[in-house]
């Protein structure tokens, strides 16, 4: 079975990830926030990194792009630039059918793990 893109899905809506919620919005989420204004300029390099693409055009947000961290999951990274009325904000969302290759509790590690990569690129420049 391949992966299916879209609709992506946030990980609230996975089966039975009410218990990672938390941690996942902090670890996978939260995390990536403070870097939002650089990962614009280090986007080709986390894409080459992580067999990224851009998001597809039923994705808005300021930046969004598509990794593979697995063959088999897609994450998708919508980031919201800070302005005059909203602070930056990161939303992570996954492949629809996701949860059929992993269970929850690794797929809230996967997320977690893709963050940390891509604040490996960050700190790399």
């Amino acid at each position: 079975m391949a992966p299916v893109l879209e609709p992506f899905k946030s990980f609230k809506e996975v089966p039975n990830s009410a218990p990672y919620a938390g941690a996942f919005a902090n670890r996978t989420e939260q995390a990536l926030v403070p870097a939002v204004g650089r990962l614009t300029q280090t986007r080709e390099k986390i894409l080459a990194r992580l067999e990224g693409t851009a998001a597809p055009a039923s994705v808005s947000g300021d930046l969004a792009f598509v990794v593979r961290p697995l063959p088999k999951i897609c994450l998708c990274y919508v980031c919201y630039l800070a302005d005059e009325e909203f602070p930056a904000g990161v939303t992570c969302l996954y492949s629809k059918n996701a949860h059929l290759f992993l269970p929850t509790d690794a797929l809230a590690d996967v997320g977690e793990y893709t963050t940390k990569a891509i604040l490996g690129v960050l700190e790399k420049g």
